[in-house]
């Protein structure tokens, strides 16, 4: 996806330098928290990695309205069983934004590739995004990690 995919409430865009300044300021310390993210400048040093990295499936997720950056998601290699990486800033939780941008990211996903799901791995403490991704259509696939850093597992089947 070079340009941006609207919905009724969202578009993407690829994740690109321009957008950094933008990313961090909406990258707030609420999100940081429930991601276990201790340094925020190791995301900045991320985001540039990755973008000269030039990753395919990185975009950045704004508001179709006022176009303003609210949040980010990411799947992580594409050539195997796809990790996903995602937030939103809590000014936009409960508006659809969230599952518009997931079901975009994944169409994306599924359309360029050959792979058939996507995981994403949510700590046990984090409900609010269990159940989000559960309403953009992840299914429960079991948990990971130790007792001190358990986390769900949830699978998106093409």
């Amino acid at each position: 996806m070079k340009q941006k995919v609207c919905t009724e409430l969202i578009y993407l865009e690829p994740l690109s330098s321009e957008h950094i300044q933008e990313y961090m300021a909406a990258f707030s310390p609420t999100v940081q928290k429930i991601l276990d993210v201790h340094m925020p400048e190791s995301e900045r040093e991320y985001l540039h990695a990755r973008i000269e990295q030039r990753v395919p499936f990185f975009y950045v997720i704004k508001d179709k309205e006022s176009g303003v950056l609210i949040g980010a998601i990411e799947i992580r290699d594409p050539a195997t069983r796809s990790q996903l990486y995602c937030w939103l800033n809590e000014a936009w939780w409960g508006s659809g934004r969230f599952q518009q941008a997931i079901r975009l990211a994944a169409h994306n996903y599924f359309s360029q590739t050959n792979e058939d799901a996507i995981t994403a791995h949510v700590y046990c403490d984090n409900l609010r995004s269990v159940h989000a991704l559960q309403k953009a259509g992840f299914a429960s696939h079991g948990t990971t990690g130790s007792q001190a850093h358990k986390q769900f597992v949830l699978l998106l089947q093409r």
